[in-house]
């Protein structure tokens, strides 16, 4: 799998690349690489990060599994570099975005199991609040939101599909790796994402993050306690 964590995060306002903003003592990134970690089936752990970040993934990290490597500047450059570092007998890839610290172990399970049938998979949340082109502070028009979905990482996809797509496509802009499997004419199967696997993009993000964090930790205090009661 790759972990994309190359990103500046400008719009994030902070002094270091925002995959690696702490939120409760713990770099973004390390949330969701304790997630893959646990995952046994995954064989090699793509870290893309801006070179100065290395002694900082490396602090946190010790797994002979994961492999750091640079990312470049666009966040497609940075998945491509992570692609190719790949042992060649890898069969099926997963990426995900570093500042998403909430995707769970049970959609990372259900990716695994999908990509092997549908050879692209991805996450999507439909699109609930009503959608409208703005130019210059004015409404174009209103979008029919009835089949429009917001697209979240992990995806996953058959690796071989993925490079040749890549190769095919290394000129245009991306959103993301599934539009360049779109561009190939071939299918991408979408299914339901999580609302609380949000991007870490603007300050007010990570107040929601850390509101995230204490629901978790609030959760898996309960669960225990309940464990506890039980045994009396």
């Amino acid at each position: 799998m790759i972990l994309a964590c190359g990103g500046k995060g400008k719009r994030l306002k902070e002094d270091v690349d925002k995959a690696f903003v702490k939120v409760a003592q713990l770099p973004l990134f390390y949330y969701s690489y304790r997630v893959f970690e646990g995952q046994r089936n995954i064989s090699k752990i793509i870290i893309v990060a801006r070179k100065k970040y290395f002694s900082l993934v490396k602090r946190y990290i010790k797994d002979e599994r994961v492999i750091i490597k640079e990312g470049g500047s666009q966040r497609k450059v940075s998945v491509y570099n992570g692609l190719v570092s790949l042992d060649k007998d890898i069969d099926y890839v997963i990426i995900h975005d570093g500042a998403r610290p909430f995707v769970d172990a049970r959609m990372v399970n259900r990716l695994m199991k999908l990509v092997v049938r549908f050879k692209a998979v991805i996450f999507g949340l439909r699109a609930k609040d009503a959608l409208k082109i703005v130019r210059g502070g004015f409404v174009e028009r209103t979008i029919n939101r009835e089949n429009l979905y917001i697209i979240q990482t992990p995806q996953a996809f058959e690796r071989n599909l993925l490079l040749k797509a890549y190769h095919r496509f290394e000129e245009l802009f991306v959103w993301d790796d599934a539009q360049l499997i779109e561009f190939m004419g071939k299918p991408v199967k979408v299914i339901d994402g999580s609302i609380f696997n949000i991007k870490i993009t603007y300050p007010e993000d990570l107040l929601l993050a850390k509101a995230i964090l204490k629901s978790i930790s609030n959760r898996k205090q309960m669960t225990e306690r309940e464990k506890y009661l039980s045994v009396f």
